[in-house]
């Protein structure tokens, strides 16, 4: 399997791994969380470095050209222009795009909408089933369509709509049993792209504090997995901690109120019960509203 993989590339080189996007998946493994981590901690015991992260959502996000074949984008932007437009290579792809159609969130029964289609802006938010049905097209070929249109200029955003509401709440409470254990980091992994990104990209630290909140896990545990424990993970020396000669990136919150809005209909709407937020020892943000202060700055790891 890929994990039994990338566990052998730690033992061969020692090298320090970091594992996203690893939770549970209905029917595999869900109610289960146990089973992630067992390889993991006895690799780990023999020596290894491993961390793994998620996230508390249960959909994902990417470009569309995710699902071609590895060949066909092989060459980069230029090269994967021209493979689209052969004819001969169009229908390979075809050929080959039903597998990785069903193993990304195009297949995974909760429809799918498009966060952004360059050159048709109307597309945006809409659910990639009631464009395909208003082309008249097949669900490929309206994608490999759309891809030469735009450019490559086009992504997807999965939904969360289960059908069976129990299913949902299983898979989320794996989910933040998995982020309780030491092997486990958050992330956003977001990408601010388009008229309707992931609502991870606005509401993801939010939702985190928010089921800390629901769930009754201690705050102090949930806000060191956003802070303290990324930056001792990657070495990131100058945050992570309210201590003396640090960077003052700094959010106060009302922890009774504190809430992520971004919906999949709204995924641009902030976060609630936000009092401050202070970057780099300014304040950008006050009772929920952003005053313009833009004080960020790339932040490179340590040697």
């Amino acid at each position: 399997s890929a994990l039994d993989e990338i566990i052998r590339v730690g033992e061969e080189s020692r090298a320090r791994i970091h594992i996203l996007h690893y939770r549970t998946k209905y029917p595999y493994d869900h109610g289960r969380p146990e089973r992630l981590l067992g390889k993991i901690a006895e690799a780990n015991k023999k020596g290894c470095d491993f961390t793994l992260e998620t996230l508390p959502y249960l959909s994902g996000s990417t470009f569309i050209h995710a699902v071609l074949p590895g060949w066909a984008v092989e060459g980069g932007f230029k090269r994967t222009l021209e493979n689209l437009k052969d004819p001969a290579l169009r229908a390979r792809i075809r050929e080959e795009m039903p597998y990785l159609l069903g193993i990304t969130a195009m297949g995974n029964g909760k429809p799918p909408r498009f966060g952004h289609v360059g050159g048709r802006p109307e597309y945006g938010g809409r659910l990639i089933r009631d464009v395909r049905s208003e082309r008249g097209q097949e669900l490929d070929e309206m994608l490999l369509d759309l891809l030469v249109e735009s450019e490559l200029d086009i992504n997807y955003v999965g939904s969360e709509a289960e059908e069976d509401p129990e299913l949902s709440r299983i898979l989320m409470k794996d989910t933040m049993t998995l982020l309780g254990s030491p092997l486990y980091l958050c992330g956003g992994d977001a990408m601010p792209y388009g008229e309707y990104p992931h609502p991870r990209t606005y509401g993801c630290y939010a939702k985190m504090l928010r089921l800390s909140r629901e769930m009754e896990i201690p705050l102090e545990s949930v806000i060191a997995k956003l802070t303290s424990s990324v930056a001792d993970r990657f070495r990131l020396e100058e945050i992570g901690r309210l201590e003396s000669g640090k960077r003052a990136d700094i959010i106060i919150f009302d922890p009774d109120a504190v809430t992520d809005r971004a919906t999949f209909e709204e995924p641009a709407a902030t976060a609630a019960g936000m009092r401050y937020v202070i970057v780099g020892g300014k304040t950008a943000l006050k009772d929920d509203k952003p005053n313009g202060v833009r004080n960020g700055t790339v932040i490179r790891k340590a040697r």
